[in-house]
């Protein structure tokens, strides 16, 4: 006996079928989609308080076959003009770097199933994160340290240059006595003016001399502001 061949669906039925389960998936992967969204602000609103300012990228995954490679990541880094958690698909050739190509969008412009690939690597971007932040703390801080290295330096040669040209002007005038007191003085700049230290009550007293503030002013200009003042010897 036969048998019984199960019944033949219409492909317009199989259609509409399929187009009902179709629309009722789009709408429930939309929902998904959108709750991943708002997850992810929230991380990337936690990650602006921060004020980083700093990109780190983690490879998700990646292969080459010895001439080709490509790879995709997750990073936080600037896009446009804006801060947050983003993706990068990059691919290339090792000998003809020329055709390298590179894709990078916010985690929100992201692809679909790239952003839910991406999800479980966030623990490994923040611990990057962290990681090159306590690396360029360390750079800054060096560079810092240079930095006021060579602004002592300028200030140095900037007082020695004021000093002769002082010493100069001070000659010509035959004010021989304030040169001398200006030999034995520190002189030190900040945003206050300028401040001419020494321990000697006679150099002082040259110091604060009308001829040395006329020839002090002549120099660096009418609105400068100086003192002078007796400093405590070691």
């Amino acid at each position: 006996m036969a048998a019984k061949q199960a019944p033949q669906v219409p492909p317009t039925e199989r259609v509409q079928t399929s187009y009902k389960q179709l629309s009722l998936a789009a709408i429930n992967l939309n929902n998904a989609s959108d709750e991943l969204g708002k997850a992810i602000s929230v991380l990337d609103a936690a990650l602006k308080k921060l004020n980083l300012g700093i990109s780190a990228w983690v490879e998700m995954t990646g292969s080459d076959n010895g001439l080709n490679w490509w790879s995709r990541s997750i990073g936080y880094t600037k896009v446009g003009d804006k801060w947050g958690i983003a993706l990068k698909d990059a691919r290339g050739h090792f000998q003809h770097p020329e055709i390298d190509s590179e894709q990078t969008w916010l985690f929100s412009d992201g692809p679909r199933w790239m952003r839910t690939e991406a999800v479980g690597h966030i623990p490994d971007l923040l611990e990057a994160l962290a990681k090159q932040a306590e690396d360029t703390t360390k750079k800054v801080e060096k560079r810092t340290a240079r930095a006021y290295d060579l602004a002592s330096a300028i200030n140095e040669a900037a007082s020695q240059d004021l000093r002769m040209r002082l010493r100069c002007a001070l000659s010509e005038a035959g004010q021989y006595a304030i040169v001398d007191a200006l030999q034995h003085t520190k002189l030190t700049e900040s945003d206050s003016g300028l401040t001419f230290s020494t321990t000697s009550d006679e150099d002082l007293v040259h110091l604060k001399s009308p001829e040395f503030a006329e020839a002090l002013r002549r120099l660096v200009g009418q609105s400068v502001k100086f003192t002078a003042e007796w400093e405590e010897p070691f």
